[in-house]
């Protein structure tokens, strides 16, 4: 590679400024932690100039812990609601037997909320707007990576920016999506699932109260998910078999807010959307490791999950909770960021939790989305079963829903008591 050296070089660069790369940056700069991060996409804009959109996130347990610490969740909750409660209603035999519900309160486990839902652009702008004060990090925007340069025992990564300049960093963090370029040049493959269904979003307005209540309607196209937001409007993740979904986007304005109305079983009352529909393709892909020579991936570079349960991005703030984490452990030790005996650190601590969420995803996916009839007793078997246990286990499967840290109990700022020296 032929340097044109920048004098802004790093402790970690990071490719990809979404939520999950920001976050990512967000952690090490308030650990002092010399971040750069690069992404060829224009700045988020400013969180006065955002219009409604149709796409949230649910950001359950743990992800409310990491944005508080991120700093940057008192910034957004002006803008989202809280999730109270969560209900889960199998429609399987939609239209023609009375549908079968089971309901989670928050209260149950000791909690004031299970999250908040939170609109896409508002959490990525609020990101944006903590790390504009952070003296150790530097945002690159509108700067397209052009060359990578990852070598097994070089003492740097390196990057050449489409201008010419180039960087390097003892580690090089790709948050950089699905199709992560860092992550096919560090040489780490994946595994594919295609569900042959989409994802249609879009935001809502409705008579009836949601009452902090986010409800998921399982039946055999998919799950259809209504959660709440400010002002008696909902997001909607709406899954059907592409060939049905492309069908539906095609409909009128009116003709798919009936469409949508009845499928919602009369629980809003009456509705009107009010953002344009949009489609989104339902894969799973999950890398086959998170490290690679001076890499470690994380977020949707790292897995690629079904809408269902609202895992995705969940999971990617833990990973960057948990690199930075391992990161900044390793500086204060003087140890390299990049090397290997680190990155198996990062590794390790994150395997486990991402096969358990891809595997119980893709599981759940299939499950809801076979027309089987067993299939269906089953599942209805298991929701009369949830409804009937007893309290502390009702606990125990509402806590491994929001994956919280083992041991803790009560209100969310309970459990971020003993946070750990790196924070």
């Amino acid at each position: 590679m032929n340097k044109k050296r920048h004098d802004r070089d790093a402790d970690v660069l990071i490719a990809g400024g979404g939520p999950a790369g920001l976050a990512l940056a967000a952690l090490l700069g308030k650990n002092d932690v010399k971040t750069l991060l690069i992404d060829k996409k224009a700045p988020p804009p400013p969180l006065r100039e955002i219009s409604p959109e149709g796409r949230t996130v649910a950001m359950l347990g743990r992800s409310l812990d990491i944005l508080e610490k991120a700093g940057v969740l008192a910034l957004c909750r002006p803008h989202a609601e809280r999730i109270e409660a969560m209900r889960i209603i199998d429609d399987s035999a939609h239209g023609f037997k009375p549908p079968f519900e089971t309901l989670f309160r928050a209260r149950e486990a000791g909690r004031e909320e299970f999250g908040l839902n939170i609109p896409n652009a508002v959490l990525h702008s609020a990101l944006y707007e903590f790390l504009k004060n952070n003296k150790n990090v530097t945002c690159l925007f509108e700067e397209e990576i052009e060359e990578i340069n990852l070598r097994q025992g070089a003492p740097d990564a390196e990057i050449r920016l489409a201008g010419g300049a180039v960087f390097s960093a003892p580690l090089l963090a790709a948050a950089d999506g699905r199709d992560s370029a860092v992550r096919q040049q560090a040489g780490i493959s994946v595994r594919d699932r295609d569900y042959a269904q989409t994802a249609m979003t879009m935001l809502i307005s409705h008579s009836s109260a949601h009452n902090g209540i986010s409800t998921e309607f399982h039946r055999p196209g998919g799950p259809l998910a209504v959660v709440p937001l400010p002002d008696n409007t909902s997001s909607i993740v709406w899954v059907e078999k592409t060939e049905d979904a492309r069908a539906f986007l095609s409909l009128p304005h009116k003709r798919l807010e009936t469409a949508l109305q009845e499928r919602l079983n009369g629980i809003y009352g009456d509705i009107r959307i009010e953002t344009p529909p949009e489609g989104w393709p339902v894969i799973s892909r999950t890398a086959t490791r998170l490290t690679g020579a001076r890499t470690a991936i994380l977020a949707e570079a790292a897995h690629v999950l079904s809408p269902i349960t609202a895992q995705g991005l969940n999971l990617g703030l833990r990973d960057a909770d948990d690199l930075a984490k391992t990161v900044t452990e390793s500086l204060q030790l003087g140890l390299d960021p990049g090397s290997k005996s680190v990155l198996d650190r990062y590794e390790s601590r994150r395997k486990n939790d991402i096969f358990i969420r891809t595997r119980g995803v893709d599981g759940l996916n299939r499950c809801v989305a076979t027309p089987s009839k067993p299939a269906r007793m089953i599942r209805r078997a298991a929701f009369a079963g949830l409804n009937r246990v007893p309290a502390p286990l009702r606990r125990t499967v509402i806590d491994r829903i929001l994956t919280l840290p083992h041991g803790t109990s009560g209100t969310r700022s309970e459990q971020t008591h003993g946070t750990p020296p790196y924070a």
